[in-house]
């Protein structure tokens, strides 16, 4: 799984790749350790911070969540997979509950 400035997220096996349209330029990316679902934080100047929501197969955005008044920084999932943590620019840190 890859983001970057080109307001997709691409995924690829090796052989095949495959993008999504995100709407809004992502700044990071992680994965349930699972691999069912990715967690993207959208990193564009002068707008809020929002992560989005991915399932894998086939790749599709689930949900767009709230989180910073500015852009979205950095996200990391906790070790035991049921915790995200969103820094964003605004000098905030968000805790998201995972229910997978």
């Amino acid at each position: 799984m890859a983001v970057g400035t080109d307001r997709k997220l691409w995924a690829t096996n090796g052989e095949k790749s495959q993008s999504a349209n995100a709407d809004a330029n992502l700044s990071s990316i992680v994965g349930l350790k699972t691999g069912k679902a990715y967690f993207c934080g959208v990193g564009e100047d002068q707008k809020p911070g929002h992560i989005q929501i991915w399932k894998y197969q086939p790749l599709e955005r689930i949900v767009i969540n709230a989180a910073h008044g500015n852009a979205c920084e950095r996200i990391r999932i906790s070790y035991c997979n049921n915790r995200l943590f969103s820094v964003g620019r605004d000098g905030t840190v968000v805790m998201f509950e995972i229910r997978d």
